[in-house]
């Protein structure tokens, strides 16, 4: 018995660190491309996870879109991850709301998951050293902030 317990507070213990692991994320292109991505070597990757099925998502996409133009060319990379979505549902969405940063597919939610997977709009700013998830909506305001803060100009 004092095994089993030693076992499950091990396991216990062990779970935010399996969480944030330096683990790539297994997405992929429209086209089922897969893009494992890892951690950036520098700068940040931002991963907007989305739905087009979510009003707060399509809002915040534009404000996203629009905040990361100040980091093109630099260190920081902006993405919109659709989650759970097929690939013509999304293609649909993006030829009637053009969207101006790369988009790719968390075909079955496994990366947004490993987040916490509690709702959407969910972000995870991802640098060399760390892994941060949040979640609801984020104005624009806020965003330029947040990039900024990651070396956007």
């Amino acid at each position: 018995m004092l095994r089993l317990r030693f076992a499950i507070l091990v396991l216990v213990a062990l779970v935010p660190a399996l969480a944030s692991a330096d683990v790539p994320l297994a997405l992929e292109t429209l086209d089922g491309v897969a893009v494992p991505l890892e951690a950036p070597a520098s700068g940040a990757r931002v991963l907007h996870f989305w739905a087009t099925w979510c009003p707060s998502c399509r809002d915040e996409l534009a404000a996203l879109a629009s905040a990361a133009r100040s980091c093109e060319g630099g260190d920081v990379e902006v993405l919109a991850i659709d989650v759970a979505e097929s690939a013509d549902d999304v293609r649909d969405y993006l030829a009637k709301t053009p969207l101006d940063l790369r988009v790719l597919r968390d075909p079955d939610g496994r990366a947004w998951r490993s987040g916490g997977g509690r709702e959407l709009p969910a972000n995870l700013i991802w640098t060399p050293d760390t892994r941060r998830w949040t979640f609801g909506p984020i104005s624009e305001s806020d965003w330029r902030e947040r990039l900024a803060a990651l070396g956007c100009r």
